[in-house]
């Protein structure tokens, strides 16, 4: 009773301690995911294990094979290359490169790009694989379901285990000299005599096959059944449960498994998320925090800190940690962001465009008595009330206690004037800046408020203020329309082009400790650097793109207390320390690279907030702005002819000479620096040819004819925002031909003597008419490969099995047209002509019962079934409409219409076409099948033009597709919004199209069926 009792405090504790930020994991909000699936070449989506070689190439284990993932792309070794089953179970990468791969029929060695089987009579020729693990001594241990085998010397020769308890071994961790083995309802370990002790039910196992082992450097052994997880601490004696609370591990996909989180804790991947344990806590990573598909099958932490995820599909984490994001789904009461406030008490509050909230230590929650409130700009008075202006002729006053807001009405304004910016000055009075009626003085502001006009000088003194400071000096500074002005001891005074300004009014002011200040612009114009300590301004320097501001259009501005300036932007959030600077996009972390002006706030502790378009941004001031590590350059092959090294490699390498006719250079390259993906670009130089670096728009070089004498090819790869990583290169030397060499000038030389003139003249005439012969053979190759160029650009978006376009062209092609169908519907707004066919429909097609053709007439059946209907919806469809394989049966109708009753004749025929047509499925007689389509249509809302995107519309219609199946099938249904609502209703209707439909919000077009829908 005692000891059960000790358990209990230690799980409390444990559930109540703070988890840390293992594998760059955010400490709360959403994580941002970059997935990879088959339009990046990862074909098959059922991953079974995780793995990176010595190299730094991720190695992905699936059922049809294990891909080998470059930064770039991904190649696959399969059975045509020599495993000898395509199902992977299990990697282990060797100190030079190597890579053994454990399948479901057997181990091989994959070396120089070559899978090599075991010879004949070994014992793992054939054998089902389950675990891989070399130990110290260099000895390589095979958990099989046939036992346990060793190769003493990590060598291709593997024996049975001397001493093996027997039965099938599944899981493998170390203990020093000694080793855990995993087995049906048993826990092996073999101490570094070589002895064994079974550890059953008496210690703690549970009566299942033992999956999955995870030994940390704590000492600590983690072990997973198909239903439970134990852990055994160091020295321990019995395995005990880790934690009150958890969530049921009991479903797993495909494998159960383990990983390190790179520090002291352990993923525990489930069907209801990633599991995060460590010492102190658990968490879930789920749905909610942002993982997709809110499951996962395996999880693994590269030695760069990145966490990849395997669901449906492979998933890495982005960023490092240092970010965290709020949206909706974390109690925000809309993801576009402005007014941002942290008050005495340590809470804050941001404004929103549906209404206030407040972020505590217990989470986020909206502040009820501002519900549907816009409040650009927050303010704490002097008595600890919060004060708020926004899209409303009013200000807001929220008491200290805060139970009761107030709304102050402003003065008439005929310009309706919006309040941007306030601030309170030494003595109370609250200034308040306008979009259109200048700045306002607020006297006694706690009592009986009233309101004066500061009189700018000049002649528009009404004019916009977008940013308020008071200096040391009680000087009030702010950004006007026409510059800078100033009040000092009752005078104001401006400054505008004079001292350096640029002519465009000011946007941002962030002021630094030292007294100089940065503006922004309402136009593109980067930033300036002013000095705000003398007694008039003066312009330090400007900074724009070319100087590395990421954009020249800048949105807001802060400082924090070191110094560092923090920009946000359009293309994301970046910060500034003197000659540094880096830009953080969504790779780092961010859920949106959008900011929205005024909305800005930076704590005591260094945390740094930004709102957004799409939810609330903090970067942690336990992070802090760190160096970006560079990307560092790696060969994957080099061909110098008929020469290959396939072997990759960084550094410097000498391939030697190499003869006359192998002097045609191919080169692939890449970085492995995932965490930089999609922002690392490369240069070339060919020593001996180029003398300056050349931007390489692709991973791959080509040089061909090079002359004789020594050459030194050159790559090195380059952040966007950042500087070079190291230098990878490759040196050799092109022989000069025997004709070319010293002993053949006389023989040469006496030929010449002999054929004289009429050699001369022969040879004229032979190269003349070579010459004609060449233009022609250039003329046909280049015709030939101009060919060859648009045949590949149609195959990588074309699906192989129906001829269909797939999502890669969909990406490509439809922005133009959407773009198009925009403009159209701003004229139509504009002249009030409605023209034909202004709207686009968005259709997904899915067969209904299609499992049932494939488990009942095979696989080849399906494919019939496909081809056929795609060659149906090609008739049906006109030249302009895309036909997107979108997945599996789903097929993405996407064509012209004039509104929802056109588009809804549109899907009816294409649905009385598939159904009516005869599937000749090779059965000797024809098959009906039926089909059930969700469509939308776009514009979603014609009031709120770019509310919703095409990929809205996409998930809208699949949402209508899951009513028409959900509702008896054979039928379609679609939607598009009334006209008169706010925006958003797209996002709203796929997270709850039962509510908005019963709200009257969306228009309905379904086929002829009794009874109402079924949306869940």
């Amino acid at each position: 009773m005692r000891s059960l009792f000790r358990l209990f405090l230690f799980l409390l504790m444990a559930c109540l301690g703070q988890g840390g930020s293992a594998a760059g994991i955010p400490g709360s909000g959403r994580m941002v995911f970059r997935s990879y699936g088959p339009s990046e070449g990862l074909e098959h989506t059922s991953i079974t294990t995780l793995a990176q070689d010595a190299e730094g190439f991720m190695w992905i284990g699936t059922e049809g094979g294990a891909y080998r993932f470059d930064g770039t792309g991904f190649r696959l070794w399969s059975l045509p290359e020599g495993l000898p089953s395509a199902w992977v179970r299990s990697f282990w990468p060797n100190d030079d490169g190597s890579l053994w791969i454990g399948t479901r029929a057997g181990l091989c060695l994959l070396k120089d790009g070559r899978a090599r089987t075991l010879e004949a009579g070994d014992p793992l020729g054939s054998a089902q694989i389950h675990r891989l693990f070399r130990d110290v001594r260099g000895r390589l241990w095979v958990a099989a379901e046939s036992g346990l085998f060793m190769s003493p010397d990590g060598g291709p020769h593997f024996t049975a285990v001397h001493g093996w308890p027997g039965g099938p071994a599944y899981a493998l961790a170390p203990d020093g000299d000694g080793l855990w083995v995993g087995g049906n309802a048993a826990l092996h370990h073999q101490d570094g005599n070589g002895s064994w002790r079974t550890w059953a039910t008496r210690e703690g196992v549970p009566t299942e096959p033992v999956k999955a082992l995870l030994a940390l450097r704590s000492g600590a052994l983690w072990v997973r059944t198909p239903s439970q997880l134990r852990v055994l601490a160091p020295g321990g004696a019995r395995l005990s449960v880790p934690a009150l609370g958890l969530p049921s591990v009991a479903v797993s996909v495909y494998e159960e498994s383990l990983a390190a989180d790179g520090d002291a804790g352990v993923f525990v991947p489930t069907a209801k998320g990633l599991l995060h344990l460590t010492d102190r806590s658990w968490r879930l990573l789920d749905e909610r925090r942002g993982l997709p598909a809110g499951w996962a099958n395996q999880a693994f932490v590269d030695r760069s800190g990145n966490l990849w995820v395997a669901s449906l599909g492979l998933h890495r984490l982005q960023g490092d940690g240092a970010w965290e994001n709020f949206t909706r789904l974390d109690g925000l009461p809309a993801d576009s962001i402005w007014g941002l406030l942290r008050d005495h008490s340590g809470v804050l509050w941001a404004g929103t465009s549906g209404g206030l909230a407040c972020l505590d230590p217990r989470g986020l929650a909206p502040f009820p008595a501002a519900a549907g409130l816009v409040l650009y700009t927050l303010k704490e008075g002097p008595d600890g009330s919060i004060w708020g202006a926004g899209e409303h002729p009013f200000l807001i006053r929220i008491s200290p206690d805060r139970g009761r807001l107030t709304r102050i009405p402003l003065p008439p304004s005929r310009s309706l004037a919006v309040p941007v910016v306030l601030t309170f000055d030494r003595t109370g009075d609250l200034w308040v800046g306008t979009t259109r009626e200048g700045l306002w003085r607020v006297s006694d502001p706690g009592g009986r408020p009233e309101f004066h006009r500061a009189e700018l000088p000049g002649p528009a003194a009404r004019e916009a203020i977008t940013a308020l400071h008071e200096d040391g000096r009680g000087r009030l500074w702010a950004a006007t329309e026409r510059g800078l002005a100033r009040l000092n001891q009752g005078r104001w005074r401006l400054w505008g082009q004079e001292i350096g300004l640029h002519p465009a009014p000011l946007a941002a002011l962030a002021p630094l400790p030292d007294g100089t200040a940065w503006l922004a612009y309402r136009e593109p114009l980067g930033l300036t650097l002013v000095d705000l300590r003398g007694d008039a301004p003066k312009v330090v320097r400007h900074w724009t793109r070319r100087d590395g501001l990421a954009s020249d259009s800048v949105y807001s501005l802060a400082a924090d207390a070191a110094g560092r300036l923090w920009v946000g932007g359009p293309r994301g959030v970046q910060w500034v320390a003197g000659q540094e600077h880096r830009l953080f996009r969504r790779e780092d972390g961010l859920t949106s690279t959008d900011c929205n002006p005024f909305s800005t706030w930076v704590d005591g502790d260094g945390g740094v907030w930004f709102g957004s378009t799409a939810g609330l941004l903090h970067h942690r001031p336990e992070q802090g702005p760190r160096a970006q590590r560079l990307p560092e350059t790696r060969f994957v092959s080099i061909r110098l002819g008929s020469r290959q090294w396939e072997h990759p490699f960084t550094g410097s390498a000498n391939l030697g000479a190499v003869p006359y006719g192998d002097r045609t250079l191919t080169a692939q390259f890449t970085s492995l620096t995932f965490e930089h993906e999609g922002r690392i670009r490369f240069q070339s130089r060919l020593g001996g040819l180029d003398d300056d670096w050349v931007e390489v728009g692709t991973r791959d070089l080509r040089y061909s004819a090079l002359s004789p004498g020594t050459y030194r090819l050159e790559v090195r790869a380059l952040i966007e925002d950042g500087g070079a990583g190291p230098i990878a290169s490759a040196t050799f030397r092109v022989l000069h031909p025997w004709w070319l060499r010293w002993w053949a000038w006389p023989v040469w030389a006496g030929l010449a003597v002999c054929a004289g003139t009429g050699v001369f003249r022969w040879r004229l005439r032979l190269l003349e008419k070579r010459n004609e012969e060449l233009k022609v053979l250039v003329y046909q190759r280049t015709e030939a490969l101009e060919l060859s160029n648009l045949a590949l650009a149609t195959i990588s978006t074309t699906d192989p099995l129906t001829g269909l376009r797939n999502r890669r062209y969909l990406e490509e092609e439809l922005p133009p047209v959407v773009a198009l169908v925009l403009r159209a519907q701003r004229d139509h707004l504009a002249t009030d002509h409605h023209p034909s066919e202004a709207c686009l429909v968005f259709a997904m097609i899915d067969l209904d019962h299609f499992k049932r053709v494939n488990d009942t007439w095979s696989h080849a059946a399906g494919d019939l079934a496909l081809k056929q209907v795609s060659d149906i919806l090609r008739r049906e469809a006109r030249e302009s409409d895309f036909l997107i394989r979108w997945g599996g049966e789903e097929i993405l109708f996407v064509g012209h219409t004039s509104d929802l009753d056109g588009a809804a004749t549109v899907v009816a025929r294409l649905h009385q076409a598939i159904r009516e047509h005869p599937f000749d499925l090779g059965l000797g007689q024809p098959v009906t099948i039926t089909c059930s389509i969700g469509f939308s249509l776009f514009p979603f809302q014609s009031d709120h033009l770019e509310a919703a995107s095409w990929e809205d519309q996409v998930r809208v219609a699949d949402r209508c597709l899951y009513a028409a199946k959900r509702s008896g099938r054979d039928g379609w249904v679609g939607v598009a919004a009334r006209p008169g609502l706010p925006a958003g209703l797209a996002q709203r209707f796929d997270q709850g199209p039962a509510l908005c439909v019963q709200a009257g919000a969306a228009d309905l077009r379904h086929s002829p069926r009794e009874g109402d829908l079924i949306w869940h």
